[in-house]
């Protein structure tokens, strides 16, 4: 197949359709610990309480290491 995945992706974010595996608007348990000065394992357990109570919710995030290889992430992202 010519046609990449990130291609697929960039194609359906144009076209305003939301990918739930790349919420790129969402925040990660690392991100989140960083946002806060918290540690990592503090910021899963307040992000997991979010979760929990309905005030957020689970999704994925695209993201490339040190390597350029992508991987996805679990990430949280704020209810409306």
């Amino acid at each position: 197949m010519s046609i990449t995945r990130d291609e697929w992706l960039k194609a359906l974010a144009h076209a305003n359709i939301a990918s739930e595996e790349d919420d790129q608007e969402a925040v990660t348990a690392t991100e989140f610990a960083a946002l806060f000065q918290v540690p990592v394992t503090t910021a899963r357990t307040r992000l997991r309480a979010l979760v929990d109570r309905g005030l957020a919710r689970e999704t994925k995030k695209m993201a490339s290491d040190t390597r350029g290889h992508r991987k996805q992430l679990t990430a949280y992202r704020l209810t409306t």
